[in-house]
């Protein structure tokens, strides 16, 4: 079985950040293992591929 999947992102600069995971659903809390927050300058300079747990891939 094939699913095309379309996603968007957003994007918000804030000063400081701290992620609250008290409201998400018991699939989320199993299937995210974790977060990170990249900044503008790592973005820019990413030269390898980001792979994800679940296959699929985001080429930089």
């Amino acid at each position: 079985m094939t699913y095309e999947v379309r996603q968007r992102y957003y994007l918000a600069r804030v000063p400081a950040f701290e992620i609250d995971t008290t409201r998400m659903e018991d699939f989320e809390k199993t299937s995210i293992t974790g977060h990170r927050r990249w900044t503008a300058q790592e973005l820019a300079v990413l030269t390898t591929e980001v792979r994800y747990a679940a296959g699929g891939r985001v080429a930089a």
